[in-house]
């Protein structure tokens, strides 16, 4: 199985989904639940 290291995954868009459903297995360092008012919000690992 092949797969993609992230260092800062923005959790908010499609892409880790995408990815997962073409059967990559993704691993992130950091993940952000969103963006609001220029301030990132990060998702606990």
């Amino acid at each position: 199985m092949a797969g993609i290291g992230i260092v800062i995954e923005k959790s908010f868009q499609p892409g880790r989904c995408r990815l997962k459903e073409l059967g990559y297995r993704v691993e992130s360092l950091a993940r952000i639940a969103s963006l609001d008012n220029g301030e990132a919000a990060f998702l606990e690992l």
